[in-house]
């Protein structure tokens, strides 16, 4: 039995995201739509894996603002 070989890369504009499907339609939609704009303005990170040159699953890390005022 041959084993699946993931490759961990961060997001570039010449993965193919077509044919990515989670499940989560509206997380798809956002790595297709929002992931490269997201990384353009430094607002988040997207690390894709591959499989045989396909997508098969990704993350993004996000930084989220804590204002000192609404701390207790």
């Amino acid at each position: 039995m041959s084993e699946a070989h993931f490759v961990s890369q961060h997001l570039q504009s010449d993965h193919n995201l077509d044919s990515f499907d989670s499940g989560q339609p509206v997380l798809d939609e956002w790595l297709r739509r929002s992931a490269l704009h997201a990384e353009s303005i430094r607002s988040g990170r997207t690390w894709v894996w591959t499989a045989a040159g396909a997508v098969v699953a990704y993350f993004t890390l996000v930084g989220h603002v804590i204002e000192r005022d609404v701390l207790p």
